[in-house]
């Protein structure tokens, strides 16, 4: 964040860094607003959210339209409140929330509910219950989408690089290496990883864009 305007923005990020040093970096030294995802690392404040009576206490609701896809409906709720001054520990939380997301797989199978609470430094007038599950599921796209890709094919999470800039270095290559092969018309990026290590002309190719590089289709 020290190499970035993010005065005004919305930072999403995991439980991980859900903390005051971070809260407190993200409005009072930047200026923006958070959406924090809170789980048991945090455990007073996960403790907190998750003995609410939220069927009760929250102020406001929205609810998606269901979403068919990969044999199964999903479908996904909010619901949110203000909290009382001094109840929430963390500084700057003016909402707080809890996620519902309800699956039905079409083979018959147990309908199951998978909840997730959070907090976030938006007043209700800045983000209704609507845009905060926006917020939310736009965090989860980028992970999907970059980070779960960047552990997955490329082993990023098992690394052992922790010096200097090693980590960063690292993580700037994999997403070079990410945008090259999805550039490259690759649907699957295992396959993109086979086939540029069984023929290194066509990762060179690829990188370098001295001829035009599409896929190779399969015989």
């Amino acid at each position: 964040m020290e190499d970035v305007d993010i005065r005004g923005a919305v930072i999403t990020i995991d439980a991980l860094h859900t903390n005051r040093v971070m809260a407190d970096a993200i409005v009072l030294t930047n200026g923006a607003h958070f959406l924090f995802t809170v789980k048991e690392n945090n455990p007073e404040l996960s403790q907190f959210l998750t003995s609410l009576d939220w069927d009760r206490v929250a102020q406001y609701r929205f609810t998606e339209n269901p979403e068919k896809g990969h044999g199964r409906i999903d479908q996904r709720s909010i619901q949110t409140d203000e909290p009382l001054p001094g109840a929430v520990t963390l500084p700057h939380v003016l909402q707080v929330f809890r996620i519902l997301r309800h699956r039905h797989h079409w083979n018959g199978g147990p309908v199951t509910v998978e909840s997730a609470c959070g907090v976030t430094s938006l007043p209700p007038e800045a983000a209704d219950a609507q845009r905060l599950l926006s917020l939310n599921r736009g965090h989860w796209t980028v992970e999907n989408g970059n980070h779960r890709r960047r552990g997955g094919i490329f082993g990023e999470d098992d690394c052992l690089m922790r010096t200097r800039h090693g980590p960063t270095n690292n993580a700037l290559f994999n997403n070079l290496a990410l945008a090259i092969i999805l550039q490259s018309g690759y649907p699957n990026l295992a396959e993109a990883a086979d086939d540029f290590q069984t023929n290194r002309y066509q990762g060179l190719r690829a990188v370098t864009k001295t001829t035009p590089f599409k896929r190779p289709k399969k015989s």
